[in-house]
This record gives structure tokens, C-alpha cells and sequence, in this order.
């Protein structure tokens, strides 16, 4: 599912601004990264990143554009300088961050912004030559055709499943590595170390010709995921968007060089991977920002001491942070005389660096010495703490250095929150796919509102047309043959909506520009006129790559939301959306009828259904009634299937008006609606954590095997962790995991096969799913701030009681015309009595 989030545009400055030039004010930081598509097209793909007056991180997708040119460094820079003078954000901006490719490093040197390099680009980088100047090709080898001879074949696939349960191991496939997917070799070689046993056993039986690894090989195999496991764990230090970054880079890459420093016990191939390691990564490493990196580091209250670098190196960093009081010092404590007496910001810089500044008094050198040295006289601060909420409590203190480590704990250390919007295509899992979108009042309006009605009776006119559908219907002028047909479907600079009647008879509707509205697309197809990429929801997470290849459901360009520039800034959603060439095209068999004004109005072929929830989306709401929306906007009952052509009958009672907690079905992908003032009930991303922390504060423990259970991470939501609590769904006892109790998946109870990972609880005997409990991390999802203490069943994610109540009575649309209720977080349909569990925690018993 996909939650747009409307944000609050209210003009007060307790609240966010309209526009992102409103809102990014305080030094933001651009990434941005090139990427093509399956069908080989070019895409540039910008996000913003800053901290916010509460400092708070935020981040944002500036663009998602097609590129015609060549990606010369040219080209590159004034894509990016476009995308900057579009948001009106050039003279605010800091650093640009990109990959290490040759022509985005020659790009920035075009560009007037510090450049950070991708640190995670480089360390995977760094990996690739290890592996390969070590000696471990051959044996990696070895193991992509053990992974391809189950991964090709189902037959394999099930026997080694079957091996799995056999030997009381948890049924999971093998994992063929990537050159360019992260990590993707470490998992591999988990995969096989893990199902050593199964593995061996079913190739035996097979009596295959792929061979398992010898002992020697396996013990190989487990020195390289030794190796590889801190490089995992920085990458996914260094990739996130909700905390700071950017000063963990030295820290990590510290740590990373004692790692990988050789010992005596070390065999040759080891010491051989340790030492290219450590020389590459170290060449990588003089190539990036190291200025920005070390001042970066010296303002994170964690890292304040600066062990991570040299001794020799240190006074360095404060005499440059001193440097930087100093040239900030004018700006942000400007003179009380008028401004055109101020010499220029380039003058005063130069008259400073010469030593000759006329405000470079004995007495501004001591505050200056003295601001340093309390912040250097602060305590370090914890390592899981937060260096932004640090400042927030001390900003008045440090008020000279407060702007300078705003600017610089902005900067995002690598340009991962910017790939994930690479590419969401048919088959594709990194893309422009996300599951929570801002939508913001856009630096222009580009609403459209419609004029002139034509209607044509002949065939040629009809030819014309070109291909999907619109908006709504206002008047309606009509003659029988209108040579401004042709003009109206053919001009790229007129937006169109055009109703085939039959073979020789058309109406075309012209749209105008609308000075009062925004207008935001959502569909399938990834051409610059859709603001908001949605591929199919593959139910229980899995990514369209892990699944068989089907024809997509979901419209190419589905609907538009239409969103009021002026208060209440109301949003209202229509069917279908313009093409490239700004068309709507309603063919000859799709739902199209004239209404009794002799207007027309049609529906898509497989239906824009929404929902509005009784109550809105609080702790009282309830399901609403799901309606079909048409291009004009007019609410309609459910056809008898998604493409019957047969309408339903017009509510007139109801408005296609978006509400806090409305849900948009598109046939293959469900979206949820939240407004500015719904988000302000719903917790927060750190709110979420805060309870993940305090959850396992509380220590709960395994009832049989007395370890004590943990929730991962938030950022790790498919990997399985050794203290992951996992849940009998049945009576929701939780336990660690554990191998007893399974009954064989063909073993039947009451006439239907049971689940492979069925299992009896110790506890109650009870037997039910057992499964890893998952933290719901969207917020969005929620309808309150409470503790999590129930599970959604099957599939585990765990968040309060009254939000898998209200979700488990909704019933979302599957396929045409099947309705299920769902987990919002995987889609995964829920199954028992009520589609949920309460948690039973055994507490510690010391």
C-alpha cells in the first residue's frame, strides 16, 4: 500500500510551509543520481535533504524526470542546476551528492556546491576488488551454481524445502548475488552456511551433478562472511534518511580499517582480502570530501573527541571550524547600520583570509575561542542518541555554532535516498515506488479546467484520437462537424479529453490552465506527466522479482488528484490522467454515457474505487462504502465486476472530496489519504522507534529457552535477526525461534493442509502459525499512539490494538470483484477468526 501524505500548507510559521522554497531554508543538501530503465530510457531521479526549524531531518523528492540528452558532465550539471532554479533553491544549497562515476564527479566540478561523494557507492566498490584480487572468484563461483540449480528448477526448489523441514530448519529459498545489488554476496553465502545440512542431503538424493562444498570450502565460505558482515552492517549505517550520516562516515570507516587489519592467525586468502581491502578503501577515501567529513564529524556531539582521526589531524578541524565562525560571524549578527554599507560576502571572506578584516577584533577571536571550547567542554554524547535533538536543547547555548552544524548534519553521507526512487517499472524493485509521498502546493499552478466542448461526426476525426482518459465537465458547446477537432486532440500545448462515441462520431473536450488548482497524476507509467509511480502490491512484501511476471492491473495513467491553492485547500480525486501529449482518450467500448444536462462523463476500464471511513481516521472510525469514481469526478455503486460496462447508479449524496483515512483502490494498488491535521495525531517515525526501545527495555524473554528476545531495527525489515521474537498466531504466545513442535506440511487436520511453518505451542498446545514478529513502521498506518500489542495473522506485523481492530474490518478490493481485508503494511490477506492476535511477552525472570 501507499500512503500520499498531504502536508500542511498553511501559511503560519508554526506550521510547514507551502512551497519547498518556503520550507528549505536552513541549508539543504541536493542528491541526485541518473538511472535507465528496462526500456532503456534515461531518468534523473534529485532528493533535498534538511533539518527543519524543530530540527527534525526531512527529505524530499524534488524530481523524477526523463532525460533526452547524453549524461556528458555538461548535460549533468545543468540538469541539476534546473531542478535547483525550479524550487528556487540555488542560492541556499550547500553540497551536491552523487555516485563516484566519472561524469557526475566531473558534473560537480561544474557546480558551485561542496561535493560529497557516495561513501556506500565506494565501499561496495572496494568489496567488488577485494573479492576478486583475493582468491575467492573460483569458490563464489561454486557457489551461483549450487544457487541456479535450485533457483531454476521448482522441482529442486521443493525437495530442498522439504529437507528443510526434515531436519527442523526454517524453510527459506538460496539467494543468487548481483554485481550491483549490495550485499547480495554476503546473503548468498548466508543462505548456503545456513542450509549446509538440506543442501548436502538434497544433493545427494538427486545424485546431481552440482557439487556441494567440501569442508574446506564451507570453512572458506564462513571466513568471507566474517569479512563481509561489517562492511553489510556500515552500508546499512550509512544509507538511511531518517538520522544523521554524514559524521558517521570517519567513525565507520575507522572501525572498518581495524577490522580488516591482518593477524597472525589469518590465512593467506584472508590476509590477501584484508590488505586490497584496506589499500583500495583508503584510496577511495582521500578521493571524498574529507573536509566536510572531519568538520561534520567534530559537530556530532558523539564524536566530538575526534578519536577516529589522527592526533595531527585534530587541531586542524577546530582551527577550521574557527575559520567558519568567523566567516559566518557578519551574516549572523548583521549590523545595525544600513545594509548597502556591508562589504560584500566575497570581500568580507577575502578581506578575513588576508588577516585584514576590519571586525577581526581581539575581543570577536575570544568569543569565538570561548564558543569553541564550551562545546569542546560538553559531554560526549551516548552513541544511540540523537546529535539534532542534542542541538535542538542546546541551540541557545551554542548559538554561533548551531547554523554551522545545521548546514553540515544535514548532508545525507551516502546518495541511497535518492535511489530508491530508481526505476519503479513492470519488474523492477528499486524505483520511484515509495510508500509515503508529500504532496506540496507546486511553485506554479498547473490545473486545468475545461472550455470548449466540439463534437465531430466523421470517421477522419475520429482517427484522431489518441489514448486514455480525464478530468471533469463544465460546459458544452456541440456542432455536428468542428474542424477544430484535429487542432484540439494534435496541439502539444492543449490538454484534451475525447469521448469515442462510435467509428464516425467523437466529442472532444478542450481544458484550459486553471490558476486556482494543482493537479497531481498517479498511474503505472513512468513518463513525465505521472507525478506519483505505482507498480502491483505483491502481498507479504515480496518484491516483483521474486514473483512470476504477470500483466499489470493498474492503468498507466489511473487518476489526478486536484488540489485548491487557497483554503481549505480541498483535494478531490477523478479518474483516469493526460498522456504525454496532455489526451484523455475514452475508446469506443469503454463506460461512457451523456448525462441528463448533455454533458458526457465515462469510467476507466478496470475502475478508480475510493472509501471514506465513518468517523475519519481515528480511534472511532469505521468502514465506509466503496464507491467508483468517473472522469468528471461524479460518484457512482459498484459495477457487478472492475470492467463491466454497465455503470453503476450516481450517488448524488457524496463528492469525490479526499477525507483524513480516505483509501484509493486502483486495481493492483491500494493508497491511503492522509491530510496535515490526521498526520499530526499519528505517531511519528521516532515515536515508533521510542516504542521498539522501550519494548525491549522491558526484557521479554523466551518461556522455554529463557533468551531474551529483541525487535530489530526498523530499517531491517527482511532479515531475520537471531533475537527476533516470534509468535504462535493462534493463542499469540511469543517465543524466540525454535525448531520443535513442526508438523509436516502434508500432515492434514479437518480435511485442509496445513502450513509448513504450523507449529504446537509449548505453552497451551495450541497449534497455529509461527511466525517473526515485525514492528509496523509506517506511521501513517496508525489510528493512535499506543503501545503495539497485537500481531496482524499471518504475516506478523505488530502494532496497537485499535489499529489492526479498524484494519481488519476493512475489506479492500482483490481482483475484480473480491473483497478481503488486509495487512496495510504487506497486503497480505488475514486469515483467523478476527485477522489479529493479542501479544502474550513472558517478562525476565531475575
Amino acid at each position: 500500500m501507499f500512503s500520499p501524505e498531504q502536508e500542511n500548507i498553511s501559511t503560519s510559521s508554526t506550521k510547514v510551509p507551502i512551497k519547498y522554497g518556503e520550507l528549505i531554508v536552513l541549508g539543504p543538501a541536493l542528491r541526485g543520481d541518473h538511472w535507465t530503465s528496462v526500456s532503456n530510457d534515461n531518468y534523473l531521479g534529485v532528493t533535498v535533504h534538511f533539518t527543519d526549524k524543530e530540527w527534525n531531518l526531512q527529505s524530499f523528492a524534488l524530481t523524477v524526470s526523463k532525460t533526452e540528452t547524453r549524461n556528458y558532465a555538461e548535460a549533468c550539471a545543468d540538469h541539476f542546476l534546473d531542478v535547483a532554479k525550479e524550487w528556487n533553491i540555488t542560492e541556499k544549497l550547500t553540497t551536491l551528492g552523487t555516485d563516484s562515476a566519472r561524469n557526475m564527479v566531473a558534473a560537480a566540478r561544474l557546480l558551485p556546491f561542496e561535493h560529497v561523494p557516495c561513501m556506500a557507492h565506494s565501499l561496495q566498490r572496494t568489496v567488488t576488488v577485494s573479492l576478486r584480487d583475493s582468491g575467492f572468484e573460483s569458490l563464489l563461483a561454486k557457489c551461483r551454481k549450487i544457487v541456479g540449480h535450485f533457483k531454476h528448477s521448482p522441482s529442486n526448489a521443493h525437495e530442498l524445502s522439504e529437507q528443510q523441514v526434515a531436519l527442523g530448519q526454517k524453510q527459506e529459498s538460496l539467494v543468487q548475488d548481483v554485481a550491483t545489488r549490495w550485499n547480495s554476496t554476503l546473503e548468498m553465502v548466508k543462505r548456503i552456511l545456513r542450509n549446509k545440512s538440506p543442501l548436502i542431503t538434497t544433493l545427494a538424493l538427486q545424485n546431481s551433478n552440482v557439487a556441494m562444498l567440501s569442508a574446506q570450502e564451507l570453512a572458506k565460505l564462513q571466513k568471507l562472511e566474517e569479512l563481509l558482515e561489517p562492511c553489510r552492517y556500515v552500508t546499512e549505517i550509512l544509507g538511511g534518511e531518517q538520522y544523521v550520516s554524514c559524521s558517521v562516515v570517519l567513525p565507520a570507516l575507522c572501525h572498518l580499517f581495524r577490522v580488516m587489519e591482518p593477524s597472525d592467525d589469518d590465512p593467506v586468502y584472508v590476509v590477501r582480502f584484508k590488505t586490497v581491502f584496506t589499500t583500495d578503501l583508503t584510496k577511495r577515501k582521500d578521493t571524498t570530501n574529507l573536509t566536510w567529513l572531519k568538520i561534520a564529524t567534530a559537530l556530532d556531539p558523539r564524536f566530538k573527541d575526534l578519536k577516529c582521526l589522527p592526533k595531527d589531524e585534530r587541531s586542524e578541524i577546530w582551527a577550521s571550524l574557527h575559520n567558519l565562525m568567523m566567516a559566518e560571524m557578519p551574516a549572523q549578527q548583521p549590523s545595525a547600520e544600513a545594509t548597502e554599507t556591508q562589504p560584500s560576502k566575497k570581500r568580507r571572506m577575502s578581506a578575513f583570509l588576508l588577516g585584514s578584516s576590519d571586525t577581526d577584533t581581539d575581543e570577536e577571536e575570544e568569543s569565538i575561542e570561548q564558543c569553541l571550547d564550551r562545546y569542546k567542554a560538553e559531554c560526549k554524547m551516548d552513541m544511540e542518541g540523537c546529535p539534532l535533538q542534542w542541538w535542538s536543547t542546546r541551540e541557545g547555548a551554542h548559538a554561533r555554532l548551531a547554523p554551522i552544524a545545521r548546514k553540515y548534519l544535514s548532508t545525507p553521507a551516502t546518495t541511497v535516498p535518492c535511489e530508491r526512487y530508481n526505476g519503479s517499472l513492470p519488474n523492477g524493485d528499486r524505483g520511484r515506488r515509495k510508500s509515503r509521498f508529500a504532496l506540496f502546493k507546486r511553485p506554479k499552478a498547473n490545473g486545468v479546467k475545461p472550455s470548449t466542448v466540439h463534437v465531430a461526426c466523421t470517421p477522419q476525426a475520429a482517427k484522431c484520437n489518441s489514448l486514455l482518459l480525464l478530468f471533469y465537465w463544465l460546459t458544452i458547446e456541440t456542432s455536428c462537424v468542428n474542424p477544430d477537432v484535429h487542432h484540439a486532440i494534435s496541439n502539444k500545448d492543449q490538454h484534451s479529453i475525447s469521448y469515442t462515441l462510435s467509428r464516425a462520431h467523437t466529442v472532444v473536450v478542450e481544458y484550459t490552465h486553471d490558476s486556482n488548482t494543482d493537479m497531481f497524476q498517479i498511474g503505472r507509467s513512468t513518463e513525465s506527466p505521472i507525478d506519483f509511480v505505482v507498480t502491483d502490491t505483491i502481498p507479504g512484501s515480496q518484491s516483483n522479482s521474486d514473483t512470476q511476471s504477470v500483466q499489470s492491473t493498474i492503468s498507466r495513467f489511473a487518476c489526478r488528484i486536484m488540489c485548491q491553492r487557497t483554503p481549505p485547500y480541498t483535494a478531490r480525486i477523478y479518474a483516469a490522467g493526460f498522456d504525454s501529449s496532455k489526451n484523455i482518450f475514452l475508446g469506443e467500448k469503454a463506460a461512457k454515457w451523456r448525462t441528463s444536462d448533455g454533458q458526457m462523463d465515462g469510467l476507466t476500464t478496470n475502475g478508480v474505487l475510493v472509501m471514506h471511513p465513518r468517523h475519519g481516521f481515528t480511534e472511532d472510525s469505521k468502514p465506509g462504502v466503496w464507491r467508483e469514481i468517473s472522469v468528471c469526478g461524479n460518484v457512482f455503486t459498484l459495477r457487478e465486476t472492475r470492467s463491466a460496462q454497465q455503470r453503476g447508479k450516481m450517488v448524488e449524496s457524496e463528492t469525490q472530496e479526499l477525507v483524513d483515512g480516505s483509501l484509493i483502490d486502483l486495481c493492483g494498488a491500494t493508497l491511503l489519504w492522509r491530510t496535515a491535521e490526521g498526520l499530526q495525531r499519528t505517531p511519528t517515525l521516532k515515536h515508533l522507534e521510542a516504542l521498539r526501545q522501550e519494548l525491549n527495555a522491558a526484557r521479554p524473554q523466551c518461556p522455554v529457552g529463557f533468551n531474551t528476545l529483541a525487535f530489530p531495527s526498523m530499517r531491517r525489515k527482511d532479515t531475520v535477526d537471531e533475537k527476533q521474537p516470534w509468535a504462535y498466531l493462534h493463542c499469540g504466545h511469543v517465543h524466540g525461534y525454535h525448531s520443535w513442535g513442526t508438523r509436516d506440511s502434508s500432515e492434514r487436520d479437518g480435511g485442509r493442509e496445513r502450513d509448513g511453518r504450523e507449529r504446537e505451542c509449548p505453552m497451551c498446545r495450541a497449534r497455529g502459525p509461527y511466525v517473526p514478529l515485525w514492528l509496523g513502521c509506517e506511521a501513517g498506518f496508525y489510528l493512535d499512539a499506543a503501545p503495539p500489542t497485537h500481531a496482524f495473522s499471518p504475516c506478523g506485523h505488530v502494532c496497537s490494538e485499535k489499529t489492526v481492530a479498524f484494519w481488519s474490518q476493512i475489506p479492500l478490493p482483490h481482483g475484480t470483484h473480491t473483497f478481503h481485508a488486509a495487512c496495510p503494511f504487506c497486503a497480505q490477506q488475514l486469515s483467523g477468526e478476527q485477522g489479529y492476535v493479542r501479544l502474550i511477552f513472558q517478562g525476565p525472570v531475575d
